[in-house]
């Protein structure tokens, strides 16, 4: 993603709170979008074939939110957007994320697959 947005930049400090992204995307606006990206695996082989995996929402995710709706609250060039590009978010993740005002950009799924 980062090579995607030409950037490396990875950090971003607003008072007290720092906040590290996957991307730090500055736009010719004077936006920034903070982009977090999460790769988990859409599918883990159990006994009786493959098991359909989400973004389990967790203590840690939402740390992130939090850091993420406190910098948006405190400066609007600030634009947070999570990114899943197997695995697509739980139900409860992607209710966190929309109480904090947080847009999610869920990328397709792939036919389940058995071998």
């Amino acid at each position: 993603m980062a090579e995607l947005y030409g950037t490396n930049e990875r950090e971003i400090v607003q008072g007290d709170v720092g906040r590290r992204t996957d991307v730090v995307y500055r736009a010719p606006t004077g936006d920034t979008q903070l982009i977090e990206v999460k790769t988990f695996k859409q599918w883990l082989r159990r006994n009786n074939g493959n098991q359909l995996q989400t973004v389990r929402f967790s203590s840690k995710l939402l740390r992130q939110i939090r850091r993420d709706a406190y910098l948006k609250a405190h400066n609007r060039e600030f634009y947070p957007v999570w990114v899943f590009t197997h695995a697509a978010p739980s139900q409860e993740l992607i209710d966190e994320l929309a109480t904090h005002g947080i847009p999610a950009v869920i990328y397709g799924r792939a036919p389940k697959l058995v071998r």
